[in-house]
């Protein structure tokens, strides 16, 4: 069980962060090989053995049998007890999360590229902690969909002519899309819960919902952005929380359909 950053060996570790290099991990980022680890709580170090397909504790978030206190796998304390336990990365980040100084603008083009072909795999590798980095990637696609607005506006003159609405407008493009990224993550959450999905963590979501944002652009077209906008969706809650399609399509759909439905008779009654 080694960092992904700099290979240093994280079994036994209290805290859930690599020493050398100071990167946060979650251990079910990590598939163990079966009966070679066991994991301890952190306050009293009852031992639990990993039982589900990946060699972790199922389910992912319970309560310690001795000191009653609630564990979630995911920062619980590594042990190995056999000489061959070793630890495969389950999420070793996406290009966008290892983006390198300098290449952003190849990062984004990148992560486009991903999310249009295989989304699946571009979450199923994802860090799931990056909220505010998801975040600047949906607000550089919100502002890529503004850019042709605001290039009409000053090719007909009407930027000139009512430049503080324009601006104003152009301001609150990320207030309002952190709004609509925040609220639909906290809906699909419910709607995780209703599904017994324990183990769904609101960063998860909160970045399928940022990342799907690529689809901002195309929105022009409904029946071409809408529909890639809720697969990205789907098969974020898919790969991120680790759950079934249709359990995926159910978190994705319902909410949605109901915060647009919401939002459309709002606007009807203003």
């Amino acid at each position: 069980m080694n960092c992904p950053n700099c290979q240093y060996v994280l079994f036994g570790l209290q805290d859930p962060r690599c020493p050398e290099c100071g990167r946060e991990f979650d251990v079910t980022d990590f598939a163990f090989r079966p009966g070679s680890v066991v994991f301890l709580c952190p306050n009293c170090r009852q031992g639990y053995s990993g039982n589900d397909e990946h060699g972790l504790p199922k389910p992912r978030n319970f309560q310690c049998v001795r000191c009653q206190r609630h564990l979630a796998a995911a920062s619980m304390i590594v042990q190995p007890i056999r000489s061959n336990a070793s630890a495969e990365e389950l999420r070793y980040g996406n290009v966008w999360e290892l983006q390198e100084q300098g290449r952003r603008l190849h990062a984004f083009w990148q992560t486009v590229k991903q999310l249009a072909v295989r989304p699946g795999e571009f979450f199923r590798i994802a860090y799931g902690r990056d909220r505010m980095g998801a975040l600047n990637f949906a607000l550089v696609c919100a502002y890529l969909t503004l850019a042709p607005t605001v290039a009409a506006l000053i090719v007909t003159g009407l930027f000139a002519a009512d430049a503080i609405s324009v601006v104003f407008g152009i301001a609150l493009v990320p207030i309002v899309l952190a709004l609509w990224i925040y609220i639909a993550s906290f809906a699909i959450q419910i709607m995780l819960v209703i599904l017994r999905v324990p183990d769904a963590t609101f960063d998860e979501t909160f970045q399928v919902l940022a990342f799907a944002s690529v689809a901002l652009p195309v929105m022009i077209v409904p029946v071409v952005g809408l529909p890639w906008y809720v697969a990205i969706i789907v098969a974020g809650l898919q790969n991120m929380h680790r759950i079934s399609r249709g359990r995926a399509i159910t978190a994705a759909v319902v909410p949605l359909f109901g915060l647009m439905g919401i939002l459309t008779a709002a606007l009807l009654l203003a």
